[in-house]
């Protein structure tokens, strides 16, 4: 006689996460109904337009470096490499669906009828995951002072650089660290699959990651620049913040891209630097930049699949040739 069902933790945790994302996508609902939008009715819409064209056709450039990491991983597990840079793009956009899983199932799939094992697909994501939020992290230490202050102009300048120090000085260690022949046996050991990725892979892939993070951030902060009065010297912060605010997002399981929680990371931690009503309009207008260039860079992806013989057709033609 069975007296209860066992305990899911999986299950609950994603409903948690779920749970958090309907909360932080709540939090920024009310925070929209109630913005001061007067304070920002001096933007031009014409130009708000074209900041988010080019804003989001960088989104999709950068998210080529996510691309090349991927196939870098696959390579280094000996997977073939030959179409995966297209799945991975055109899979991208399907983690806005519910459960945030949504583009790796179906890249997986895609992936192994290109030939790629479940266990290297397995290894390489694994890889990803962990290599992505570790690069997250570091590039967020460049936010790491302000968060402490009331407001960014009581901040010392010498803090700022020195937090600009500890990032670049943490990516190069995590970097490094990668590489580091004392560091492998451990990785190995804790990821079995993985004891064929070379350190000079990893290192490879890493730095990628953190470029990544630095560019997305740089975008944030242009539409910052150009159309919310930031400085400057604020910078360091929102580029940190992108990627705290990425880092939280993806976290939090369930949530669909960070959906919620994202926004409401840089809202509260931009709010004081910006003002509420800016913060609020670059959390959106990121959002709205990020969803528009996975869209661009799968559009881009459906183009060169078009163009391009897949694996199996070329196989066809070639048994057809006399």
């Amino acid at each position: 006689m069975t007296i209860g069902r066992r305990f899911d933790g999986k299950s609950l945790l994603k409903r948690g996460g779920l749970a958090i994302a309907a909360a932080t996508c709540a939090y920024f609902a009310y925070a929209l109904a109630r913005a001061d939008w007067a304070a920002l009715a001096g933007l031009n819409v014409t130009v708000v337009v074209l900041a988010l064209a080019v804003a989001a056709s960088a989104y999709a450039a950068v998210s080529l470096l996510l691309v090349w990491a991927w196939k870098a991983l696959l390579a280094g597990l000996g997977a073939p490499g030959a179409g995966q840079g297209r799945v991975y793009a055109a899979t991208q956009a399907f983690k806005y669906l519910p459960g945030n899983v949504g583009h790796i199932v179906l890249r997986h799939t895609a992936a192994k009828g290109l030939g790629a094992s479940h266990a290297a697909l397995g290894a390489a994501a694994a890889l990803e995951l962990a290599l992505v939020a570790v690069a997250a992290a570091c590039v967020g230490a460049l936010a790491g002072p302000v968060l402490f202050a009331a407001a960014f102009e009581r901040v010392p300048a010498w803090t700022l650089l020195a937090c600009a120090a500890g990032a670049v000085l943490a990516a190069g260690l995590f970097i490094g660290a990668l590489g580091h022949t004392h560091l492998q046996p451990h990785l190995t050991r804790l990821l079995a699959p993985l004891a064929t990725v070379q350190a000079a892979t990893l290192m490879r892939a890493g730095a990628v990651y953190v470029l990544f993070f630095i560019l997305c951030g740089v975008i944030q902060f242009a539409l910052a620049i150009t159309l919310l009065g930031a400085t400057w010297a604020q910078a360091p912060f929102i580029i940190g913040v992108a990627a705290l605010a990425w880092l939280a997002g993806f976290l939090t399981p369930g949530a669909p891209a960070g959906l919620g929680v994202r926004e409401a990371v840089l809202l509260v931690a931009l709010g004081p630097a910006l003002g509420p009503t800016a913060a609020l309009a670059l959390a959106a207008l990121y959002r709205l930049t990020t969803v528009a260039g996975d869209l661009l860079l799968a559009a881009l992806a459906a183009v060169t699949s078009r163009s391009t013989p897949t694996i199996a057709h070329q196989a066809s033609l070639e048994t057809q040739a006399p």
